[in-house]
Protein backbone atom coordinates (compact mmCIF):
# COMPACT_ATOMS: atom_id res chain seq x y z
CA UNK A 1 0.00 0.00 0.00
CA UNK A 2 2.41 2.21 1.14
CA UNK A 3 4.69 1.72 -2.50
CA UNK A 4 1.37 2.49 -4.51
CA UNK A 5 0.62 5.81 -2.38
CA UNK A 6 4.18 7.19 -3.27
CA UNK A 7 3.73 6.08 -6.62
CA UNK A 8 0.38 8.30 -6.85
CA UNK A 9 -1.83 5.08 -7.44
CA UNK A 10 -3.27 5.66 -4.24
CA UNK A 11 -3.69 8.45 -2.30
CA UNK A 12 -5.07 9.64 1.09
CA UNK A 13 -6.86 12.82 2.32
CA UNK A 14 -7.51 13.56 5.53
CA UNK A 15 -10.65 15.79 4.78
CA UNK A 16 -12.75 13.03 2.24
CA UNK A 17 -15.01 11.48 3.68
CA UNK A 18 -14.74 7.51 3.90
CA UNK A 19 -17.72 5.44 2.73
CA UNK A 20 -19.76 4.80 5.75
CA UNK A 21 -20.53 8.80 5.60
CA UNK A 22 -19.09 9.39 9.35
CA UNK A 23 -15.25 9.18 9.15
CA UNK A 24 -12.72 11.52 7.59
CA UNK A 25 -10.27 9.79 5.72
CA UNK A 26 -10.08 8.16 2.68
CA UNK A 27 -7.97 6.18 0.20
CA UNK A 28 -8.54 6.61 -3.53
CA UNK A 29 -7.42 4.67 -5.92
CA UNK A 30 -6.25 6.58 -9.25
CA UNK A 31 -6.57 3.54 -12.26
CA UNK A 32 -4.52 5.41 -14.86
CA UNK A 33 -1.64 4.90 -12.53
CA UNK A 34 -2.24 1.17 -11.18
CA UNK A 35 -0.72 -0.91 -13.86
CA UNK A 36 2.52 1.12 -13.83
CA UNK A 37 3.33 1.51 -10.10
CA UNK A 38 2.15 -2.39 -9.53
CA UNK A 39 4.71 -3.34 -12.48
CA UNK A 40 7.36 -1.31 -10.22
CA UNK A 41 6.65 -2.51 -7.01
CA UNK A 42 6.87 -6.08 -8.71
CA UNK A 43 10.34 -5.79 -9.96
CA UNK A 44 11.58 -3.68 -7.11
CA UNK A 45 10.44 -6.52 -4.66
CA UNK A 46 11.82 -9.17 -7.41
CA UNK A 47 14.89 -7.88 -7.45
CA UNK A 48 15.55 -7.79 -3.68
CA UNK A 49 14.37 -11.02 -3.49
CA UNK A 50 15.97 -12.49 -6.40
CA UNK A 51 19.52 -11.33 -5.39
CA UNK A 52 18.50 -11.78 -1.28
CA UNK A 53 19.11 -8.16 -0.72
CA UNK A 54 18.15 -8.35 3.24
CA UNK A 55 19.05 -4.79 3.78
CA UNK A 56 17.02 -3.91 1.03
CA UNK A 57 14.27 -5.68 2.30
CA UNK A 58 14.31 -4.34 5.55
CA UNK A 59 14.80 -0.68 4.06
CA UNK A 60 11.62 -0.90 2.28
CA UNK A 61 9.88 -2.93 5.25
CA UNK A 62 10.74 -0.37 7.50
CA UNK A 63 9.57 2.71 5.58
CA UNK A 64 6.23 1.12 4.68
CA UNK A 65 5.81 -0.96 7.35
CA UNK A 66 7.42 1.63 10.35
CA UNK A 67 7.41 4.76 8.75
CA UNK A 68 4.10 6.85 8.53
CA UNK A 69 3.76 6.50 5.03
CA UNK A 70 0.50 4.59 5.14
CA UNK A 71 -1.96 5.74 7.70
CA UNK A 72 -1.67 2.28 9.75
CA UNK A 73 -3.48 4.01 13.26
CA UNK A 74 -6.63 5.00 11.08
CA UNK A 75 -6.67 1.73 9.42
CA UNK A 76 -6.54 -0.01 12.65
CA UNK A 77 -8.83 1.58 14.10
CA UNK A 78 -11.37 1.09 11.96
CA UNK A 79 -10.77 -2.94 11.25
CA UNK A 80 -10.70 -3.24 14.77
CA UNK A 81 -14.33 -2.32 14.84
CA UNK A 82 -15.48 -4.83 13.13
CA UNK A 83 -16.33 -8.31 14.20
CA UNK A 84 -14.06 -11.31 13.88
CA UNK A 85 -15.49 -14.18 11.84
CA UNK A 86 -15.26 -17.90 13.65
CA UNK A 87 -15.13 -20.69 11.61
CA UNK A 88 -16.64 -23.88 13.89
CA UNK A 89 -16.33 -27.21 11.39
CA UNK A 90 -17.30 -30.82 12.37
CA UNK A 91 -16.96 -34.01 10.60
CA UNK A 92 -18.85 -36.92 10.54
CA UNK A 93 -16.71 -39.49 10.11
Amino acid sequence: MGFLLDEGALSWSEDQHAANGADRGALAIHFDKLPAAVEKMMKTVGSLKASGDRAGAEALAKKYVDGNVVPHKTITERWLRNPRATFVFALDL
